[in-house]
């Protein structure tokens, strides 16, 4: 398949231009640098938490402290020199260490692991090693679109359990009234209530029964951890629950569909975020948004996102479009997302203005261009001759989006 790696796309410019040496919260900026919240930096590097301090480095918690060039020091007690380092007192010297692992010398990858944040349901945590930036970007992709091997069923790759069950909500406290299908998906090897990473996917009528079987394939291939899956259908109100942007669908999906799937499927959610994905197409895209940034779910999945107004509120008055507008922009990061994005040039809206806040290619652009200038993990597929949530795109990119998903989360 054809697809191309753009270092430098034109829509993107002002918006990178314009961040640079800023500072967006309750901060004191040094020369050239960054500020999220709270603490104090030095020319060229940035402090991301409070009480941080960096001397040509940078500092993203407490009592860390950067010295050299360009240290980075990510959690509690952390030390860089010249290098990077993102667990409890983890060291690295020229290297980078993300989330979950300690320092290698003179590396961006593979360097001495330590454990990751610790589940609540008493696991031990994840080792994540550093995913590198292999794959991240931006790349396009032109019609005619083909599917990959991966999308259909391939000799050797053994077929996990599927389970599907209705829900009824008439004791919900989110969405009361009705019932939807819930399927779980359960890896082949899996053993009975073992904390495992989790998929959840929204619509998961409609996308569910294709990405079951590429995570079949990948998993017997080794290219993702064995990962449980949780494909959820909307109720009646599927723009209300999956378009309005609050934590209301996070709690819902944490605090009801998730307890019941384990109940009935006799399996175990990770509560370790980096072990916790959410996918959706066109709606579902901000809702598995909001999941990450009203909640702990650090892996996301995006096709033909509605990250437009279609839901507006007092505090989001443009609705999902306020990701790539505001949230994202003017917020300190969220350690260890990770997003995956795709948006069609034909696809709705693709005559609107962006004053409409009705444009999906502008809003997921907008989006992207917002991901990239805060320095996150981000995949932007640009689908030429793509409509909305195009099927032929998927069955084309779909695994190697999901093998980027979770690039470092242990297998």
């Amino acid at each position: 398949m054809l697809m191309t790696k753009h270092l430098y796309v034109p829509f993107l410019f002002a918006v990178v231009a314009g961040a640079c040496g800023s500072s967006s919260s309750d901060s004191q900026a040094g020369t050239g640098g960054i500020q999220a919240s709270g603490g104090t930096f030095g020319s060229g590097g940035a402090a991301v938490a409070s009480g941080g301090t960096g001397t040509g480095g940078a500092v993203t918690s407490t009592g860390g402290a950067g010295t050299g060039g360009a240290g980075l020091a990510a959690s509690s007690g952390g030390t860089g020199t010249g290098g990077a380092v993102a667990s409890t007192g983890g060291v690295a010297s020229g290297g980078l260490a993300p989330s979950g692992s300690g320092g290698s010398a003179g590396g961006a990858s593979a360097g001495a692991s330590g454990a990751g944040k610790a589940g609540s349901d008493g696991s031990a945590g994840s080792t994540v090693a550093d995913p590198g930036t292999d794959g991240d970007g931006m790349f396009t992709i032109n019609s005619p679109f083909k599917a990959a091997p991966e999308s259909g069923t391939m000799a050797g790759s053994a077929k996990g359990a599927r389970m599907t069950f209705m829900m009824s909500n008439a004791a919900s406290k989110y969405y009361p009234g009705g019932s939807r299908q819930v399927t779980v998906y359960i890896p082949v090897g899996y053993v009975d209530n073992t904390p495992a990473p989790v998929l959840v996917v929204q619509d998961g009528t409609q996308y569910g029964p294709e990405l079951m079987t590429v995570m079949d394939n990948l998993i017997a291939a080794n290219r993702i951890p064995k990962t449980l899956g949780i494909m959820i259908n909307p109720g009646a109100n599927r723009s209300g629950e999956y378009d309005t942007v609050s934590d209301t669908y996070f709690k819902f999906v944490t605090e009801e569909v998730i307890p019941l799937a384990e109940t009935t499927a006799k399996v175990k959610v990770t509560t370790d975020p980096q072990g916790r994905a959410a996918m959706g197409g066109s709606s579902g895209a901000p809702a598995a948004m909001g999941m990450a940034w009203f909640g702990d779910f650090l892996r996301i999945m995006t096709y033909s996102g509605t990250f437009v107004n279609l839901q507006s509120s007092t505090m989001y008055p443009h609705g999902a479009w306020e990701y790539g507008e505001n949230l994202i922009p003017n917020a300190p990061m969220k350690p260890g997302l990770r997003i995956a994005l795709e948006v069609g040039s034909m696809d709705n809206g693709a005559t609107e203005t962006a004053a409409s806040f009705h444009n999906w290619r502008l809003g997921n652009e907008a989006l992207a261009a917002a991901l990239m200038a805060k320095g996150y993990h981000y995949k932007f597929t640009y689908a030429i001759g793509a409509g909305h949530v195009d099927g032929g795109v998927r069955s084309q990119t779909e695994p190697d989006v999901m093998e980027w998903l979770w690039r470092g989360y242990p297998k």
